[in-house]
């Protein structure tokens, strides 16, 4: 199977990019995939609540051929709630044909993905006072925590601003949805993917040691090196990877962000069925 790896286009940013679905003078501005099987996109597709625009831009870019698998990032959840995006964008999938995974899976042909934003434990280096200056320092530092999200909807009360340890608690809630799910029995191969990363190498070097990275990345390498899916897919750190991990796992992200210069727009990778012995 032939997937197309995406994440971080950030298409309200972007806005060229965008104006390629309304507007058919700009429809050419970048080429309709019909050469591949997948189309996956690990998050930020978009930015300030206009998540829906970019899945349908995401269904346009991809043919009408090619299945579309989507995790929300952060920015996707900018000028928005949690839960309130997240039905948004469900529904948004049922109509465009769209899997949009959030502690969900699905499976293709005969490989299984299992995905979700994910977010955070600010722990990447397994010292709770580490731990607690990394969410302090999250809380002033991005806009996640500054407002730009809320954790419920707007019921005629105050909604409640998002916070690094509400991150924490979703972090802890997917990490317990994938440890289950990849210790499900399946007979094929298992992709994850989620828009935080999941390892330590996947930091660049120029953001290792930077207080805000723990934000970005957290380090589940028990969790792969137990279940060891055959690749995992994420976004958000705006620096391309990769690399594959002892246990064999893959892990790659190849994301568009602001400045990337490594981004590539054809970046396939092939997930194919192992052998089976017969004996």
């Amino acid at each position: 199977m032939d997937c197309l790896v995406l994440s971080d286009l950030h298409l309200s940013a972007n806005q060229a990019l965008e104006k390629s679905i309304v507007d058919p003078r700009m429809a050419n501005l970048v080429a309709v995939r019909d050469d591949v099987d997948l189309v996956i996109c690990a998050g930020d597709l978009c930015d300030q609540g206009d998540v829906v625009a970019g899945m349908q831009w995401l269904r346009h870019y991809s043919g009408r051929t090619a299945q579309i698998i989507l995790v929300l990032g952060n920015h996707d959840y900018f000028g928005g709630s949690i839960p309130g995006v997240l039905k948004e964008a469900r529904e948004a999938a049922d109509v465009l044909g769209i899997h949009l995974l959030e502690n969900d899976s699905v499976v293709i042909g005969d490989v299984k993905f299992v995905g979700g934003t994910l977010w955070s434990d600010f722990n990447l280096s397994g010292d709770p006072v580490d731990q607690t200056y990394a969410m302090h320092h999250a809380k002033f530092a991005m806009e996640d925590f500054k407002g730009a999200i809320d954790v419920t909807e707007f019921d005629g009360r105050m909604p409640k601003q998002f916070l690094p340890q509400d991150a924490v608690r979703i972090f802890e809630e997917s990490v317990a949805y994938l440890d289950a799910e990849l210790s499900r029995d399946f007979d094929g191969e298992v992709v994850v993917i989620t828009h935080n990363a999941p390892h330590p190498d996947s930091i660049a070097d120029h953001f290792r040691g930077d207080s805000l990275t723990p934000a970005f990345v957290s380090d589940l390498s028990d969790l792969i090196d137990r279940h060891r899916p055959t690749v995992w897919i994420h976004g958000h750190t705006h620096a391309s990877v990769d690399y594959e991990l002892e246990g064999g796992t893959r892990v790659v992200c190849n994301p568009r962000g602001f400045e990337n210069d490594e981004f590539d727009w054809s970046k396939i990778i092939s997930v194919c069925p192992k052998p089976k012995l017969f004996l």
